[in-house]
């Protein structure tokens, strides 16, 4: 089996990309993601023109975690893509966080239920 701390040189996280959209009129504009409508319990979330989410090693579970949620609080046309950084929007890439000269890995996991642009759309009643 692979060791993924050992294989990466202990890589202190593993990330990915993502956004969270919401259609106003005829556009999808970012949900705006706050202290008050957003919910870590394991990991943390960069916030900007998408989010980067960061599974962090946790030694005392020996295993990277993330575990987060955006409140949407309105009603309405939603899509979620994980192809923001990435070339492939069809999957989501885990990267490690390597440092100095140690594997840099990535993990693909393929997803279901995406449209032609590589998008998940859903709606909030």
């Amino acid at each position: 089996p692979l060791d993924l701390r050992k294989s990466t040189g202990n890589a202190p996280s593993f990330n990915f990309t993502y956004s969270l959209e919401k259609k106003v009129g005829n556009d999808w504009e970012l949900v705006e993601a706050t202290a008050s409508n957003t919910l870590i319990t394991y990991g943390h979330l960069f916030i900007g023109g998408f989010y980067a989410a960061y599974a962090d090693f946790d030694s005392t579970d020996d295993q990277y975690q993330f575990r987060a949620g955006i409140k949407l609080e309105t009603a309405g046309e939603y899509r979620l893509s994980f192809g923001y950084n990435s070339g492939n929007g069809e999957a989501v890439e885990l990267r490690s966080d390597s440092v100095g000269n140690n594997i840099f890995l990535n993990i693909t996991s393929t997803q279901n239920d995406l449209n032609g642009g590589g998008y998940y759309n859903f709606v909030v009643n």
